[in-house]
């Protein structure tokens, strides 16, 4: 995740995998965690938001969210999620 205030996890057949977050920032993400979504399948991506991270801020705000694949042409997809922190 492109900050400390956003992790993420994924969903695949009702079972949510384990929470990923930003790098470097107090967590430690699972070491070689994968799923296998086969072609055709979907899965659900989760996206928490911890507005404590960032307790005086107000408004607008961008973050991003990296999913990897093992796809060798499109192995990278960028996921951004737009919020407004009011409280």
């Amino acid at each position: 995740t492109s900050c400390g205030c956003t992790s993420v996890s994924m969903v695949y057949k009702e079972v949510e995998g384990p929470l990923f977050a930003m790098a470097g920032h107090g967590t430690n993400n699972p070491a070689n965690w994968q799923v296998v979504i086969p072609a055709g399948e979907k899965a659900q991506l989760k996206v928490y938001y911890d507005p404590d991270v960032h307790q005086d801020f107000r408004g607008a705000a961008t973050r991003e969210v990296y999913v990897y694949s093992n796809d060798p042409i499109d192995f990278e997809k960028k996921i951004v999620i737009e919020l407004n922190q009011v409280d």
